[in-house]
């Protein structure tokens, strides 16, 4: 998931040699903004990414809502997803394409790539998964942000009983199957990450604007 920032400056002139030699001449302080403004804007987006996060629905059901929690069995979980988050959004690559001026117009953009496709920056920390007692490999968040509604552990389910299993709230009792609880199910191109930041398109917008406008 990435999103690009791009950059047109127009010479208002039918010349298109003249609108070429203009902005030739102004070029150097072009490009002197535009290295500016990709300074000034990543880390601010990191900060607004955290919080759009941390703040979306889905976040909060995780962290608060126990069928959700002890059904994925991870304890401390806000604190696993708080630290997820922190290499995510460390992890933000910010490229820049050179302004270029062609037929009398400059363009140029900035991408910034927030998650891999194959996740592998998160999913690859050791908060990612944990051992069962009984030895097996709990990777639980890879089967949130990509299994969506398949069964990920048969002949067994999630029994909601305070005090019991090893997050207090349940365990996993014997019959039936087990699925990524459907508050937060999600799939490469859509899960509780991408939602949350699709959502907030107007506060990204909101930042690009500020920034431009202290460039």
């Amino acid at each position: 998931m990435s999103i690009t920032f791009n950059t047109n400056v127009t010479i208002n002139s039918n010349a298109v040699d003249f609108a070429t030699e203009m902005l030739q001449f102004i070029f150097p302080d072009i490009l002197e903004w535009f290295n500016n403004y990709n300074k000034k804007i990543k880390q601010p987006f990191r900060d607004l990414v955290r919080n759009i996060i941390n703040t979306s629905t889905e976040y909060q059901e995780m962290i608060t809502n126990p069928e959700i929690f002890g059904s994925l069995g991870v304890v401390k979980l806000q604190n696993k997803l708080d630290k997820i988050i922190d290499r995510l959004v460390n992890n933000l690559l910010m490229t820049m394409e050179t302004p270029r001026i062609i037929n009398g117009k400059l363009t140029g953009n900035s991408t910034i790539l927030l998650i891999k496709d194959d996740y592998s920056e998160i999913l690859s920390m050791s908060e990612a998964s944990f051992q069962s007692e009984g030895g097996y490999l709990i990777e639980w968040l890879r089967w949130v942000l990509i299994e969506h509604s398949n069964t990920v552990i048969k002949n067994y389910h999630f029994s909601l009983d305070v005090g019991r299993g090893r997050t207090g709230v349940g365990f996993m009792k014997h019959g039936g199957f087990w699925s990524v609880p459907f508050q937060i199910t999600g799939k490469r191109s859509d899960n509780f990450i991408t939602r949350a930041i699709d959502n907030s398109n107007e506060a990204i917008l909101d930042l690009m604007e500020d920034v431009l406008s202290k460039s």
